[in-house]
């Protein structure tokens, strides 16, 4: 039971060309979710600036961007949005699987799912590969209308400008009281290839404003630091590389590295800079219109007063010590083109190809590997002969019962990929 609240949609993005490595070779490995990098899945992007090379340091800059960014909107929505989100939530609630299939509202481009238990004081949330949306009650007088966490893919991609003008539009669909976006937390980053070895750095060389400094190995291998864990301003220096494969698996960063001239084999290093709102507040960062005009000033702020890598000298003033070369670099990013879009990212969450087809026969493999079958079409028949076997009882007496176990699932999972189901009652969604 879909609502359709909005019929307008947001014109496509354009894409932006780049000038670092324009004549770079760029490597013909294909991605892990399916991409070829030769065959034009990630075009040019400007993402990183124009000097991304520096060859005292041995360095290259790949990308510079905003990472994660969190943002309210005071007001409070209409009654007739309250009343479609209560109706969804208790979808969600069900427990038939049917009912709860129909858990999700449509804004414009954006199909919702509406999560059956709210988050903190928020009793709303809804969930799409762009956006995760805490909304309160008509009832809240100290809650912002909605609490935002904008996709770190989207936000890489499509660029914040052009999303957040999506945002805006979809909140207008929540209420004719709309006040200006407020920032609650940024996350700025850069990531670079180096020749420095940074896990044998010193921690002394290291001058900072935050107490704590905790260094982080797996398997004896330096994988990164954190500064000041758990603060308003806080820092993280660590393989990127490591961490999407054995965390994230946000791939698409392989695709912007890529159109940079990144190998697909060099690790690449993230050097990352939370920022909270009090610390916001306090270098004058309130509005989405203050943070774009002030990204550069926080970079310049967080790698040349709170935090920096130095060379030590005879003067027992740390704070004089020279800046090590790596640092020198790192601090020049360049943060004009960030506002750039370089392609459209999907509002849907469905898997990729290299899951589908790849973790997904997980279940096909071992049923060859039981009966001792090699041959791949011959498998998938016998599969779908013993799996509609095993629903039905092991009778021949009921042989809907894996189609209707297939399609609960897969209504269920529709839902969750913020996708329709064509030619299933509620599948396309309904107009209110």
């Amino acid at each position: 039971m879909a609502k359709n609240l909005d019929d307008t949609t947001t014109p496509l993005n354009g894409s932006a060309g780049g000038d670092c490595f324009e004549d770079a070779q760029r490597p013909q490995k294909p991605t892990p979710h399916g991409g070829n990098l030769d065959a034009g899945s990630a075009p040019p992007s400007n993402t990183a600036p124009s000097n991304c090379m520096d060859s005292l340091s041995g360095t290259t800059m790949l990308r510079v961007g905003i990472d994660s960014l969190y943002v309210s909107c005071k007001g409070q929505i209409s009654e007739k949005t309250e009343n479609l989100l209560r109706l969804s939530k208790e979808l969600a609630q069900s427990a038939d699987p049917d009912v709860r299939a129909g858990a999700f509202l449509e804004f414009g481009d954006h199909r919702f799912q509406v999560m059956d238990k709210g988050k903190r004081l928020f009793p709303y949330v809804l969930a799409d590969n762009w956006f995760h949306l805490q909304v309160s009650g008509r009832d809240a007088t100290s809650l912002p209308m909605v609490y935002c966490q904008i996709r770190s893919e989207v936000l890489a991609c499509e660029g914040p400008k052009a999303v957040l003008m999506r945002l805006g539009s979809l909140l207008l669909e929540f209420s004719d009281d709309v006040a200006v976006l407020e920032v609650s937390r940024v996350d700025l980053c850069v990531d670079f290839v180096t020749s420095v070895d940074l896990g044998e750095i010193p921690d002394n060389y290291w001058v900072r404003r935050a107490a704590s400094l905790n260094r982080y190995t797996k398997h004896d291998v330096f994988t990164g630091l954190m500064f000041g864990a758990g603060g308003d301003l806080s820092a993280r220096l660590y393989d990127k590389t490591r961490e999407i494969k054995e965390k994230s698996k946000k791939y698409f960063f392989y695709d912007l590295w890529a159109s940079e001239g990144w190998d697909a084999e060099s690790q690449v290093w993230r050097l990352e800079f939370q920022f909270r709102r009090p610390v916001l507040t306090e270098l004058s960062i309130r509005s989405i219109g203050d943070l774009m005009d002030g990204l550069g000033s926080l970079w310049v702020y967080a790698c040349g007063s709170w935090l920096q890598l130095c060379e030590p000298t005879n003067d027992k003033t740390r704070s004089r010590w020279p800046l090590h070369p790596l640092w020198s670099f790192l601090i020049s990013a360049d943060w004009g083109g960030v506002a750039r879009s370089l392609w459209r990212v999907r509002t849907d969450r469905a898997p990729d190809d290299h899951y589908l087809f790849v973790h997904g026969l997980a279940g096909l493999s071992s049923f060859m590997a039981k009966e001792g079958i090699s041959d791949v079409d011959k498998a998938m028949g016998r599969y779908i002969v013993e799996a509609r076997r095993y629903h039905s009882g092991r009778t021949l007496t009921d042989r809907d019962a894996l189609d209707r176990y297939l399609l609960e699932k897969a209504r269920l999972k529709a839902t969750k990929f913020n996708k329709p189901l064509p030619g299933i009652d509620g599948g396309e969604g309904d107009d209110f």
